[in-house]
């Protein structure tokens, strides 16, 4: 399961982050940490004017999610 993946699971759960953390072995920092990122890089409460201002940023989250370690 890629980082993105568990974001849009958590998000969907009603589990507090450290159990869905652990439930998927990934560290509770390293999910707090991806949050941050996510957040940080303009991927989420932000409007474009277009749907093709949209679709360049969510392609470049998936490129940085699934690049950076």
């Amino acid at each position: 399961m890629n980082r993105l993946e568990l974001l849009y699971g958590y998000q969907k759960t009603e589990s507090v982050l450290k159990v869905y953390a652990d439930m998927h072995h990934v560290n509770q920092n390293t999910m707090t940490r991806w949050i941050r990122q996510f957040l940080l890089h303009g991927l989420a409460g932000v409007r474009h004017q277009t749907l093709t201002e949209l679709k360049d940023l969510v392609k470049q989250g998936v490129e940085y999610f699934v690049s950076t370690p």
